[in-house]
């Protein structure tokens, strides 16, 4: 047992903490407060609160994709996202054109999970969290790039 009352080691909590060397995900990783330099039961707090608020927004586009899927992704994503998710799209051939129609809500977590390679099928047309969630991960740091690269060339330093 450690401090916390937990078994290092033990999959008792899912917690946010993937290892982009080893290419774990945090659904893989068992839960270790070690991990996360865990003082106190706030910083357990902190990080459950985070994994919480993780969880909704993948349940949330989940649940968005099946009950509105002809809705505008624009309507409950940031534009930078629904660019970026795009242009990823087109590069690895997802679609045909760069201007591709409207972006719905169906489309948008399709594109999602398939930057972590879902591929719809009949039998499955929207993915399961995991691969959304999976998804949500790539496009985040895509979208970072994306957002500093423009700040970089408004500052003129290209």
């Amino acid at each position: 047992m450690d401090i916390h009352g937990l078994k290092s080691g033990a999959r008792t909590l899912p917690c946010s903490v993937a290892s982009p060397a080893t290419g774990t995900s945090a659904a893989d990783a068992p839960y270790r407060p070690d991990d996360h330099k865990l003082n106190a039961a706030d910083d357990l707090g902190k990080c459950l609160a985070f994994d919480a608020i993780t969880a909704f927004r993948v349940w949330d586009l989940a649940l968005l994709a099946r009950e509105k899927p002809a809705d505008p992704a624009g309507k409950y994503v940031p534009a930078d996202e629904i660019k970026v998710l795009q242009a990823l799209a087109w590069k690895h051939g997802f679609c045909k054109s760069r201007d591709p129609p409207e972006m719905t809500m169906e489309r948008y977590v399709v594109l999602t999970a398939g930057q972590a390679g879902f591929h719809p099928s009949k039998r499955q047309p929207l993915p399961g969290t995991q691969k959304l969630w999976e998804g949500l991960q790539i496009l985040s740091a895509a979208v970072f790039g994306y957002q500093a690269m423009r700040v970089w060339e408004a500052q003129g330093t290209v």
